[in-house]
C-alpha cells in the first residue's frame, strides 16, 4: 500500500527514504508513525550518533556552518481553531532534520512548541522550506513568510 501525501488538497503519493516521506507532488514531508522505534524499543533521539544514523538513513546531509533555512510545519494543534495552524521557523540544521527535532521533542527545544495533548497523537507536517542562505537573510525571510501567512493560517514563530 503506497503512503499518501498528509497535505489535505494534495493527498498525491510519496517517496519513502526510510521513514521520511515526500510528496512527489507538492513536496511536503512528514516521518512514518513507526520512526522513533528501532529493534529494541524506542530509539535515543537525543544521542548524537542515534540521531546521525537516522539522518543518514533518510539520506539527509550535515549542513554547512553559513548555511540556514526557513521552513513552514503545519500542526494538528487546537481542536476548536478555526483556522489551520502553521509554525514558521529558521534553523541551521537541514529542514528534514528539525522536522525529526520537532517530532521527537530531542533535547526539549520543540517542548513549548508542540505539546501534546492527553491521549491525542498530533500530525506534524513540513510543508515546506527555502535555503540555504545567510542567517540576515533567514531572519528576514522568516518574518516576511509568517507575514505572507497570516490571512489564512494562525501562525505561531516567525520572530
Amino acid at each position: 500500500m503506497k503512503t499518501k501525501c498528509r497535505v489535505k488538497h494534495c493527498r498525491g503519493n510519496t517517496k519513502k527514504l526510510n521513514h521520511l516521506y515526500i510528496c512527489k507532488i507538492c513536496k511536503a514531508a512528514f516521518f512514518h508513525g513507526t520512526y522513533k522505534y528501532g529493534h529494541n524499543g524506542l530509539k535515543d533521539f537525543n544521542n548524537d550518533e542515534v540521531l546521525r544514523e537516522e539522518l543518514l538513513k533518510s539520506n539527509i546531509r550535515p549542513t554547512k556552518n553559513w548555511q540556514y533555512y526557513v521552513y513552514t510545519i503545519q500542526a494538528s494543534w487546537l481542536p476548536g481553531d478555526k483556522k489551520k495552524t502553521l509554525y514558521v521557523g529558521m534553523t541551521g540544521k537541514h529542514p528534514h532534520s528539525r522536522l525529526l527535532d520537532h517530532m521527537t521533542n530531542r533535547k526539549k527545544l520543540a517542548a513549548r512548541i508542540f505539546k501534546r495533548k492527553k491521549n491525542r497523537r498530533q500530525v506534524i507536517t513540513m510543508l515546506d522550506f527555502e535555503g540555504p542562505m545567510s542567517k540576515k537573510e533567514a531572519i528576514a525571510r522568516e518574518k516576511s513568510l509568517a507575514y505572507e501567512h497570516k490571512d489564512n493560517y494562525l501562525v505561531k514563530g516567525g520572530h
